[in-house]
């Protein structure tokens, strides 16, 4: 009886620290995605040069200026490109563009766990990126 009570706990204790992991996972990469934005503004800022930031979507990752990110494959992601008509088709599309004048261009980049999340824009005329919290039904 002992044992299986403490197999039992064993379990609980394991599914429950899964789930932390990737609670934790899921946070560290909505830090990192507005770490890397707030930086590809500074970049274009300081280097007087745009910085455009694209999404690889075969290789989950994020493109911003010569800084790449990976989004693990545990979550997922919904985006819409700046232009859906800009570029060839096999180019990585460009998510949003900082200007050096500290504007910016963009669409949307969320990160979803479990059908929440959030989602990533840029305000055009400051440039700064703005962050909701997006649900999805399904």
């Amino acid at each position: 009886m002992v044992l299986a009570l403490a197999a039992l706990a064993i379990t609980v204790a394991g599914i429950g620290g899964q789930a932390f992991v990737e609670r934790a996972r899921y946070q560290q990469t909505v830090r990192d995605i507005s770490s890397q934005l707030r930086q590809a503004r500074l970049r274009s800022v300081d280097s007087d040069e745009p910085v455009l930031v694209r999404w690889l979507p075969r290789q989950r990752q994020l493109q911003a200026g010569d800084a790449t990110l990976r989004i693990p494959d545990a979550l997922d992601v919904r985006w819409q490109a700046l232009d859906a008509t800009q570029g060839n088709a096999d180019a990585a599309p460009v998510i949003f563009l900082f200007d050096p004048d500290g504007g910016a261009r963009g669409g949307r980049f969320a990160v979803l766990r479990a059908g929440r999340g959030v989602s990533f824009q840029v305000n055009w005329l400051l440039g700064r990126v703005q962050q909701s919290t997006v649900e999805v039904a399904g």
